[in-house]
């Protein structure tokens, strides 16, 4: 008999969460943050052992790489996840990409770390949950 996998556990903003959905609110303080630090996690949704995300970046020029970096053995390795942009959700001076990640439960030791990099002609940003990474905590159904 196959056990079956799920992601459920997300740090977020020194908290952990349990819930197969986290959604920032797109609000003037959340814009504003987003301005300040240049990237940020929007959301993410967690379908079993699949990610769906979303991020926002200030708009500091055309060409933009955006990507999520995450580590399966507690960062003694590390992958990265190019994230794509979402034509027509550009809004004020912030643009939206979206990312997908599916984990095969044979990879993961205990939890998925991850932060968001954004590179553009004005500097490489960085959204780590203010030093603490994103977190993705494995557990068996």
């Amino acid at each position: 008999m196959r056990r079956s996998f799920r992601l459920v556990c997300v740090r977020f903003r020194h908290q952990v969460v349990c819930s197969s959905l986290l959604s920032a609110p797109s609000n003037a303080a959340f814009l504003e943050k987003t301005r300040e630090q240049k990237v940020k996690l929007e959301s993410i949704q967690i379908f079993g052992t699949k990610v769906l995300g979303s991020i926002l970046v200030a708009n500091l020029g055309f060409m933009k790489e955006v990507c999520i970096r995450y580590s399966l053995d507690a960062w003694d390795t590390s992958l990265e996840r190019s994230a794509s942009y979402v034509p027509g959700s550009s809004f004020q001076d912030c643009d939206r990409f979206s990312f997908n990640m599916n984990f095969d439960p044979v990879q993961i030791s205990d939890k998925v770390v991850f932060c968001v990099r954004y590179k553009c002609d004005a500097g490489e940003f960085w959204d780590n949950n203010q030093g603490l990474n994103y977190s993705l905590k494995l557990l068996s159904c």
